[in-house]
């Protein structure tokens, strides 16, 4: 492992939403009882940013299909598909942990995970304290790990992201960087980020937080 590495954290990035998809979203619903203006390709609500609760309404009217979006700090951030290399790595990982912490553990995939009320970001992991969790958005206080698997969105994972999932009290936090064969571990949240930031290569045994067991990523 290395010495932590101090972080510098990005603003939120989108890749926008298009003039007919922002009508679509109106016309879904996705803004009732607020006022929205698409502007310079994102939606802005006039009054403040959206919050927590706007956001779960929207997700409860289907608005987005078929697109992906998080809500970060007030803002609908539309996060752009995954590519192939993501999509093959992630079985791979449910793989590797299930074997390593056996197949009741309460792993989850691609979760809602509310961290603030203007926070909602769907890591594509999450270890849950427990078995015993809610029917709709997973509060932060009950996620042990979260994991992004970077594949294009390395600069994202480790800089917002990992200040937002460290502001909202997750202990634990892996960035798994497919193309250096690199896990980011963070740990010992703070309000402006993770105090510890340490590298593991895939070819190292990677510890898993609560849990007497490791993996090994190839």
């Amino acid at each position: 492992m290395n010495k932590p590495v101090k972080l510098v954290p990005t603003e939120p990035d989108s890749i926008g939403f298009s003039a007919d998809e922002f009508a679509a979203l109106v016309a879904r619903g996705a803004f009732t009882g607020m006022d929205v203006a698409l502007v310079e390709r994102e939606p802005v609500k006039a009054g403040g940013g959206f919050t927590a609760a706007d956001y779960e309404a929207m997700i409860g009217r289907d608005v987005f299909r078929p697109m992906r979006v998080e809500l970060a700090r007030g803002r609908l951030v539309r996060v752009a598909p995954a590519y192939l290399p993501h999509g093959h790595f992630i079985p791979c990982l449910i793989m590797a942990l299930y074997e390593a912490i056996g197949k009741s553990a309460p792993l989850l995939c691609d979760v809602i995970t509310l961290l603030t009320d203007d926070t909602v970001l769907s890591p594509d992991l999450v270890l849950a304290t427990s078995r015993d969790l809610p029917e709709k958005g997973l509060p932060a206080a009950l996620v042990a790990l979260a994991i992004e698997v970077s594949h294009t969105t390395l600069k994202r994972d480790l800089g917002w992201k990992a200040r937002d999932y460290a502001a909202a009290g997750i202990p634990h936090y892996w960035v798994v960087d497919i193309l250096a064969k690199t896990t980011h571990v963070f740990a010992e949240p703070s309000s402006d980020g993770y105090r510890r930031h340490d590298r593991v290569r895939f070819a190292d045994p990677l510890a898993i937080p609560g849990h007497e067991a490791t993996i090994t990523l190839a």
